[in-house]
């Protein structure tokens, strides 16, 4: 007897030949195309300001395909600390059915910063010194001129010295204050024992530098100088070239002698300040722009101090028109800062970074 396919399905119960059963075959399971990673962009390189480890953090690995549940994570993780040279990171991703797929990137430590030099001078006159205009003693006392200082701490050779040592740790560099209140360049002042290097015989700011210079204590100088031979010449026009050509000389010295050099343009005055201190306002883009010009023929780095200040003059010169109050001082010292950061720390090379663990 012929025995239809539906009565065979009926009798056996299961179609042992789903097409012979008459119905329709089942499609099978897609398989998941195999995962993919991304890993994330490397991060930026970290400092270590003392050579210890540091934690550095990145974004995830970003996973495509696979079959799910996936497994996904990086060796170090996030958030891990990393010793000073270039770390290897690995994520890996694994999927159900047991396929997997990585990617690495570096991660940078770079050693503490060094500069080339780590001793300084700051050589000026009673902006360097730290007078504070601020005082109604140093504007006039019976006629004569009253110097009155800040407390160490607030003066600018201090401050950049806390800001060096905070970033060179392994260095620890020192700022020496030779300030000498009411010094110009292009004329001798009235001898003053407390100014560091002066000398009796010829009280002049050249000579006083070749004093410092000659003691072989210094690896770079900052100078900042000028503002009273800027007075002095609202009434007398010979008196700048006479100024900047001893300032070059001061700069010729310290290059013969070794040193890095620094130099500054002096802040702006605020008219009309007291007892006539601010008198050669007007005058001080000239005098600045001579020195930015003998910053470049000479070659050597510019801190840009009158720049610095900008528009926020009058919220950071005292009321005598000259000297700056304990924020200017700050400016200035922060000015300086970047000057050095920028023109003196030695670059990290790759021989530097290259320590790797895996």
């Amino acid at each position: 007897m012929h025995l239809k396919g539906s009565y065979l399905c009926g009798v056996v119960g299961v179609c042992l030949a789903f097409a012979a059963c008459g119905g329709s075959k089942t499609a099978p399971t897609p398989v998941a195309a195999a995962p993919q990673i991304a890993c994330p962009a490397a991060p930026d390189p970290v400092e270590s300001l003392d050579g210890s480890a540091q934690v550095v953090s990145f974004a995830a690995p970003t996973v495509t395909g696979g079959q799910p549940p996936l497994t996904t994570g990086c060796q170090p993780i996030s958030g891990a600390t990393y010793p000073v040279g270039s770390t290897t990171v690995t994520c890996t991703t694994n999927d159900a059915q047991a396929r997997s797929a990585t990617c690495s990137f570096p991660v940078v430590v770079l050693p503490p910063p060094k500069l080339s030099a780590k001793s300084f001078v700051a050589f000026g006159d009673s902006i360097t010194w730290g007078e504070d205009g601020t005082s109604p003693a140093s504007t006039n006392a019976r006629g004569q001129h009253v110097f009155v200082q800040l407390p160490q701490g607030e003066r600018y050779p201090d401050i950049l010295q806390q800001e060096l040592q905070a970033r060179y740790k392994q260095q620890m560099p020192t700022v020496k204050n030779a300030g000498c209140p009411g010094e110009t360049l292009g004329s001798p002042s009235e001898f003053n024992a407390e100014c560091f290097g002066a000398r009796m015989d010829d009280p002049s700011a050249y000579r006083r530098f070749l004093t410092v210079a000659g003691l072989k204590q210094f690896d770079g100088v900052l100078f900042m100088e000028g503002s009273n031979d800027v007075d002095a010449a609202a009434g007398d026009s010979t008196v700048l070239p006479v100024a900047v050509s001893y300032l070059q000389k001061m700069i010729d010295v310290a290059k013969s002698s070794g040193m890095k050099v620094v130099v500054a343009t002096i802040p702006p005055m605020v008219p009309p300040g007291a007892d006539g201190r601010a008198k050669g306002y007007a005058i001080v883009p000239t005098y600045n722009n001579m020195v930015r010009a003998l910053a470049t023929s000479e070659t050597v780095p510019l801190t840009d101090v009158n720049a610095a200040f900008g528009s926020n003059a009058a919220s950071l010169i005292g009321f005598d028109g000259l000297h700056p109050n304990p924020s200017g001082y700050q400016v200035i010292a922060d000015t300086f800062f970047s000057t050095i950061k920028s023109a003196l720390e030695t670059a990290t090379t790759s021989s530097q970074a290259t320590r790797r663990r895996r």
